[in-house]
Parts: structure tokens; C-alpha cells; sequence
């Protein structure tokens, strides 16, 4: 029996964020579309601490995520990594000083996109270790609703460049090394050798190769 014949009916159930739905989803129904038209896709995000127990009663086939989790029982591979940016409105006064210096990042107000009640962003870890703290003005649960509201107001979004690019942001660079914005595929290893897991697995690596090269 074919591999195509096998995928017929079945379900991937993927642990994405909205950023990375944002990303990878319509690349990737767009390849499903074409090679296995039957297949189900069900998306959702699922807490980090429970990913290794959902992979492992299959309750999740894969996850995406920037940490790899601490756990033996896992395999995963970096799919996606771009540089953080620092996204305003258009004519926003940032975009008119000629010299962008850490003093006036610092003055900007910025949101904050976090699913938890409390905590910083990669990037605000990486300013709290040299005892910067970024004034964060609204806390919000979704990047998605970000766009207009950069656009409309004067708060500026911490975010990867790729996707201040796609929702037309204008955006400046940041004045400190901060690491790159990682996102890494993850998989329960008894998957490792599974026809159809492997099919999906390629698929999805080669939808975040397609968001990379934007």
C-alpha cells in the first residue's frame, strides 16, 4: 500500500502558538492540499511542561517551540530562526533619529505578548541581565492583534523581523546582541521511523524554509 493510501483520514495534531499558525499554516495546507488531499490537520497550543506526556500517548503527533524540552523521550530539529526587530507605525519619531542608541529603545513603550500571566519575552530577559528594563504598556495574549495596533498607536512590538516584514511594519534594529528568535520542531522518538510521520515532519520543515527565505 502506497504512503498516500496509508495517510488517507488520518490526523496530525500540531502544538503551535498564533505567531507560528501565522507562519507555517496556509504553506502548509497548501502542500497538503496537493499531496494528500484527505488528511486532517487539528492545531492548538498545549502548555510546554505537557508536551513530552502528549507526544508520548499521542495525544500531540508533533510541537513547535523555541525551548526543547528536558526529556530523552524526544527528538527535535531547528526549523525556523530570524533576528528580533524592534516594530513602529509608520512616521512613528523613532523612525526620524539618525542615531538609534539603547538610551532611546529604552524610552519606547512596547507590547508585551505572553499566553501566562506574568513573565518576560526572550528579548526582555536578555535587557533584564544587563539591568534593562523596557516599559511594557500593554500585555496581550496573541501577536496576531499586534499589527494595528502598532499601526495605530505609538507602541512599539518586539518581534522577528520576518514578521514585522509580512504584516508591513515598519522596524528598526536593535542596539544590543540579542540571540536569535529559535523555533525547533519536536517529535516523540518512537515516530522516529514512522512512513507518514516523516512525510508530515518534511512538510513542516520545508513550510518554515519557505517563511525563512520571505
Amino acid at each position: 500500500m502506497s504512503l498516500i493510501r496509508r495517510l488517507a483520514k488520518k490526523t496530525f495534531r500540531i502544538s503551535l502558538g498564533d505567531i507560528n499558525e501565522g507562519r507555517i499554516l496556509a504553506i502548509l495546507m497548501g502542500k497538503i492540499e496537493k499531496q494528500a488531499p484527505s488528511i486532517k490537520l487539528e492545531c492548538y497550543y498545549s502548555a510546554r511542561d505537557q508536551v513530552p506526556h502528549a507526544l508520548a500517548t499521542n495525544e500531540l503527533s508533533f510541537a513547535v517551540d523555541p525551548f526543547i524540552p528536558n526529556s530523552k523521550d524526544t527528538n527535535s530539529i531547528k526549523v525556523f530562526s530570524d533576528r528580533f526587530v524592534v516594530a513602529h507605525r509608520a512616521n512613528h519619531p523613532v523612525s526620524k533619529l539618525s542615531n538609534i542608541d539603547l538610551d532611546e529603545i529604552m524610552k519606547l513603550k512596547y507590547i508585551n505578548i505572553s499566553n501566562r500571566k506574568r513573565g518576560a519575552s526572550v528579548v526582555e530577559m536578555e535587557m533584564q541581565k544587563m539591568q534593562l528594563q523596557p516599559e511594557i504598556a500593554l500585555r496581550s495574549q496573541h501577536y496576531q492583534v499586534t499589527p494595528e495596533i502598532v499601526r495605530s498607536t505609538d507602541l512599539c512590538l518586539l518581534c522577528s523581523e520576518t514578521f514585522a516584514k509580512k504584516h508591513g511594519l515598519s522596524f528598526i534594529e536593535i542596539p544590543i546582541n540579542v540571540p536569535a528568535l529559535e523555533q525547533y520542531l519536536i517529535w516523540h522518538t518512537s515516530d522516529d521511523n514512522d512512513g507518514s510521520h516523516i512525510w508530515m515532519r518534511n512538510l513542516i520543515i520545508e513550510s518554515f524554509k519557505e517563511v525563512s527565505s520571505i
